[in-house]
């Protein structure tokens, strides 16, 4: 991972200000931070922003990541970590067992 990111200042990189000194989310947004290729050109991105509530926290600016960088900082973790992440998705977020279980009554379920 350090390697990865040995080229990119992130500090500098994120963060673009106003003249008035207010946080431009939009600039922050509208590139990759890594590639800053730029959104429009991107088929997949993934956005990022600290919140406090329905707050955005300043402090740490909001970024985006191309796919492509999301994907290449994938295959840099360690079969560990994968492991983490997926059991904690497994744990919070998939769907109650039931709904995968098949309908003994042979009813149409229409959600």
């Amino acid at each position: 991972m350090e390697a990865y990111f040995k080229n990119t200042d992130l500090g500098k990189a994120r963060g673009t200000y106003l003249s008035d000194g207010t946080l431009d989310v939009g600039a922050c947004m509208d590139h990759c931070l890594i590639t800053k290729t730029s959104i429009h050109d991107l088929k997949e991105y993934h956005l990022h922003a600290y919140c406090m509530g329905n707050q955005l926290f300043n402090q740490i600016p909001p970024y985006l990541i191309s796919g492509e960088v999301n994907d290449e900082l994938f295959s840099l973790l360690s079969n560990e970590t994968i492991d983490f992440y997926n059991d904690f998705f497994t744990k919070h977020f998939s769907p109650d067992p039931n709904i995968l279980e098949p309908n003994p009554t042979g009813r149409i379920i229409i959600f």
